[in-house]
């Protein structure tokens, strides 16, 4: 259940310029699977550790990353997003990575 943002699976979202917004809660930490997110729903339960840990093919996926506050604060998400990234402006955002 975890996985899913809205009722669907929480995969991000696509932005300009190759951006993505996170719908599940990721840190900079986070590390790409060989599985989708509807294939890892569908299991009958939850992977060990060890089963994770080899499904990881890319450990550092993350080129950059940033913390761009609460949704709430945005009239339309995406389309504020955008207009933020299509300007270069990333001042008032917390860079992560």
């Amino acid at each position: 259940g975890d996985l899913k943002y809205k009722g669907k699976p929480a995969v991000p979202g696509l932005l300009a310029k190759g951006f993505l917004l996170d719908n599940r809660g990721i840190t900079a930490n986070v590390a790409f699977l060989s599985i989708t997110y509807e294939d890892y729903m569908a299991l009958p339960e939850t992977p060990s550790v060890d089963e994770l840990m080899h499904m990881v093919i890319d450990k550092d996926p993350l080129i950059e990353m940033y913390s761009c506050g609460k949704r709430q604060q945005y009239h339309n998400e995406v389309d504020d997003l955008n207009a933020l990234i299509n300007e270069d402006d990333f001042e008032e955002f917390t860079r992560l990575k």
